[in-house]
């Protein structure tokens, strides 16, 4: 796409101003929109998600000045993305033929399994909310790594016993720690033996929990990749 147009993600409430492929400014979606610019955007209501095994920009919603990047669905189990389509294209668009397992770590943990450019399976869960809930307000950055470290292995040990782990859990750290641990344990087989990418706010502790299972991923910045399957969007649209 080439002029003014607005990229937007409904996940972060985040947008950015384009000129062509470069950014001009930032937003927040609160901030309104400007009229008539055309938009691309992902993680907004509307569109029906696309069942698997699917690629991750195709199908897009055209309305207006609008076009909507809707999310996929696993039927089976009903795992949905909600804006995650758009990193997981944005980290396509920089790894080329890649396959593997993206980690995409929000208020939730959606993992996606991808190969030969599709997504293949999803698996999503409340870890983050969860952590957000118990945490009393205190940043993943203030974390405890020893104490984090040594709980996650609990977690990853005897998930079965999260709930009485949590109820005398000494710190936050370790609260992070557990449910992260129980998480890994009951999405062992998304991950194990794959090439893993972690994307978004939880990134390095989940890349560090990941790291002390004997795992070897590799981190990619939210906001960069979101951009980047956005403008992938756009380009489509033409």
């Amino acid at each position: 796409m080439t002029g003014a147009w607005i990229a937007l993600d409904g996940l972060t409430r985040r947008g950015w101003k384009m000129q062509g492929a470069s950014v001009t400014g930032t937003f927040a979606l609160d901030a309104g929109l400007p009229d008539g610019v055309p938009v691309v955007a992902c993680g907004l209501s509307g569109p029906l998600p696309r069942a698997l095994p699917a690629k991750p920009l195709d199908g897009l919603a055209l309305q207006n000045n609008w076009a909507l990047v809707p999310g996929l669905v696993q039927q089976d189990t009903g795992a949905t993305t909600l804006g995650e389509e758009a990193r997981i294209a944005g980290w396509l668009r920089a790894a080329g033929d890649w396959d593997g397992a993206i980690c995409i770590c929000h208020d939730r943990t959606l993992w996606a399994h991808v190969s030969a450019g599709e997504v293949v399976g999803l698996r999503a869960s409340l870890t983050g909310r969860i952590a957000d809930l118990l945490d009393e307000g205190q940043a993943p950055a203030d974390i405890d790594m020893v104490a984090f470290d040594t709980a996650v292995q609990d977690g990853y040990a005897r998930p079965e016993q999260l709930l009485a782990r949590l109820e005398g859990a000494a710190s936050v750290s370790a609260t992070h720690g557990l449910l992260i641990g129980a998480d890994l344990a009951g999405a062992k087989r998304w991950w194990l033996g794959q090439d893993i990418v972690v994307i978004g706010p939880r990134a390095d502790i989940y890349a560090r929990a990941l790291q002390g299972l004997g795992a070897a991923p590799r981190t990619a910045p939210d906001a960069e990749t979101t951009l980047a399957g956005l403008i992938a969007a756009a380009a489509r649209k033409g």
